[in-house]
């Protein structure tokens, strides 16, 4: 009864007093649930303008890589037809040619070498496929100018056969020589190209498991043309070029940079030797690779 009593006298509302509370639990609940919406709905708006202005940014980005290659282009592509065997080393620069293909390209030819058909272009050392597809149809070679007639001084019992050129021979030609097959031939242009060429036949005994036997039947089957091998600056090569050199580890290309931060510019290969852990032997073996 005491409850019921209650009830009536204190929970019993008029109309008004109905509406009231109806009204107060309504702004209550808005009160919490509004807020939580609204941040919501703030945090994926700026969600939203964040991927906006990624995107913008990527596409502002590729607009102008876009515009950077093309102005590069060009500048640097200005091809056109030529004879490798008379062309100026220079004008190659107009194919977007690197520097150092260039000097390689001129080193080929002063050897002697020539180039008797188009595909001969791609002996040049560092040239890679896609400069070699670039540059291919502008050239414009008259073969008939470059076969020799040695009819009237050859022994016709005795067969000529030409010696390969061990700086420049692609695994084709090498393939061919006693001994060699894709494997060797592979082994042969990687080492070559970890030294910048050959200085001596004697150094293809250097790779790594061929075989004494080997060597000794292919050496009198090529040449070796010094004048081709590729230098590297001392002075401005930086750590990874003189390490990646097979002559050199890493103690000993660290002190040569070491020496020239504290001595300056080396300017004779003796100013090598005043380098304590670089041995005389290793100062030989690169001495011919060495260039200031």
């Amino acid at each position: 009864m005491k409850i019921r009593r209650f009830i009536v006298e204190y929970l019993n509302f008029n109309k008004s007093q109905k509406i009231g509370l109806i009204a107060l639990l309504i702004i209550l609940i808005a009160v919490k649930i509004i807020p939580e919406f609204v941040f919501k709905y703030k945090a994926d708006l700026i969600k939203i303008d964040d991927i906006l202005l990624d995107t913008l940014s990527e596409k502002n980005d590729l607009i102008k890589t876009k515009k950077h290659l093309t102005k590069e282009k060009e500048i640097n592509i200005a091809p056109f037809y030529f004879d490798p065997n008379t062309v100026k080393a220079i004008d190659l620069k107009n194919f977007g040619l690197p520097e150092y293909v260039i000097r390689y390209f001129e080193k080929f030819r002063n050897s002697g070498a020539k180039f008797k058909s188009a595909n001969d272009f791609q002996k040049i050392y560092g040239l890679k496929q896609d400069m070699f597809e670039r540059i291919k149809p502008y050239l414009k070679i008259d073969s008939s100018k470059y076969i020799t007639d040695n009819s009237r001084n050859r022994n016709w019992n005795i067969p000529i056969k030409n010696k390969v050129e061990i700086n420049i021979a692609d695994s084709f030609e090498l393939v061919k020589l006693k001994g060699i097959g894709p494997y060797w031939a592979s082994k042969i242009i990687k080492y070559r190209n970890a030294l910048g060429g050959y200085y001596s036949k004697s150094q293809l005994y250097e790779i790594y498991n061929i075989k004494k036997e080997t060597v000794d039947l292919l050496i009198s089957e090529i040449s070796c043309d010094s004048t081709l091998i590729v230098k590297l600056n001392i002075n401005t090569s930086n750590f990874d070029v003189l390490n990646n050199h097979p002559y050199l580890n890493l103690k000993e290309s660290t002190a040569i940079i070491n020496y020239r931060k504290q001595h300056g510019l080396y300017k004779y290969i003796d100013d090598l030797k005043k380098i304590i852990i670089l041995k005389q032997e290793t100062i030989t073996k690169i001495e011919p690779y060495i260039e200031f």
